[in-house]
């Protein structure tokens, strides 16, 4: 995972937390950065999430949105990350 990729997955954490009325400080963005380097999730994890928050029309829109720009991250649209977020948006629905 390279520093773009990072940098989406600090953005959309920040979104989310900015929507729930809160704010990533900044010194707490290394320690998210390292811990979002080491994630491995299950797909069951993966899919269990993403059922939850399918219910949420906005929440779902914005996850799609961060997750077209982590695809477009590194300038290389990899059919392997467009199947993904195609995936992605089906179990959102």
């Amino acid at each position: 995972m390279d520093d773009a990729d990072v940098g989406v997955m600090l953005d959309y954490a920040a979104n989310v937390i900015q929507v729930g009325g809160g704010e990533l400080p900044s010194d707490s963005c290394s320690v998210l950065a390292g811990w979002i380097r080491r994630l491995r999730p299950e797909r069951e994890a993966v899919d269990s999430a993403l059922r939850s928050l399918a219910a949420d029309a906005v929440a779902c829109r914005t996850l799609l949105r961060f997750a077209v720009r982590l695809m477009d991250a590194d300038g290389i649209q990899n059919p392997a990350e467009f199947d993904l977020v195609v995936a992605v948006q089906d179990v959102l629905r």
